[in-house]
């Protein structure tokens, strides 16, 4: 079964976090988007919905938003390669985002993490081959 996905966010400034999602290189769906929300694809099956708070909670009024710092989840993207994972993070921080904690990495898995611009919590990493167990 194939399931395509949509995160929803909510933001304060739709054309401010837009510019900050293209400068990074995350492509926008316009035809999906207007002057209220954000389509950005994350991959063929994936996207990433960014509406406005009060059009965000018209979906499910009964939902309690998180507030100030506190955090209900976080994004994690899967890039190609270590060097993509560094490449992309230079954009993310020379175009308003902050880096959160410092690169890791272990034997599985190469990560960093950032917030963007309305302090949404990302991870992008890249996940090792592991060898075949025989």
């Amino acid at each position: 079964m194939k399931i395509d996905s949509y995160m929803h966010l909510f933001t304060k400034n739709i054309v401010e976090l837009g510019k900050f999602y293209r400068k990074i290189g995350l492509k926008v769906k316009e035809d999906y988007s207007n002057e209220h929300l954000l389509c950005v694809e994350l991959n063929k099956h994936s996207n990433l919905m960014v509406l406005e708070k009060s059009r965000f909670q018209s979906f499910h009024p009964t939902l309690k938003l998180a507030q100030n710092d506190v955090h209900s989840h976080f994004i994690s993207l899967q890039l190609k390669s270590i060097e993509h994972v560094d490449q992309f993070m230079k954009k993310v921080v020379k175009n308003g985002g902050v880096e959160t904690e410092k690169a890791t990495e272990d034997e599985w898995v190469y990560y960093r993490s950032f917030k963007d611009i309305d302090q949404h919590q990302f991870e992008v990493f890249y996940m090792k081959p592991q060898p075949q167990k025989s």
